[in-house]
């Protein structure tokens, strides 16, 4: 709602009245059965508890295949479409933990 209103009109620092926005005028031609698009770009700062949070956990993300051994997890990847190629390269040694329990890429 107070993002509509700032992006709908401008207020005057000396008097204080509000005039229109160039957005606040009707579309050229008809208006399209969904309506009208009205777009604000706006930019946003991460808050400073966050920028820490980020810079220190070292997440790497991982593909868990539970119950699944090595070569059923080289299926699904070609199952799924994935390049021979790239297959071999995300399954190469060092990059794949292969446990009784799952296949963790």
């Amino acid at each position: 709602m107070l993002t509509h209103f700032l992006g709908r009109r401008q207020v005057s620092a000396e008097n204080g009245t509000v005039r229109q926005s160039s957005t606040d005028l009707p579309p050229a031609g008809p208006l399209p059965p969904w309506g009208e698009l009205v777009t604000l770009d706006i930019d946003l700062e991460q808050p400073e508890e966050y920028v820490s949070f980020e810079a220190t956990t070292g997440r790497v993300t991982t593909w868990t295949f539970a119950g699944k051994t090595l070569g059923q997890t080289r299926e699904i990847l070609a199952d799924s479409g994935m390049q021979p190629s790239l297959i071999e390269s995300v399954l190469a040694a060092g990059k794949v933990e292969d446990t009784p329990q799952a296949t963790i890429v």
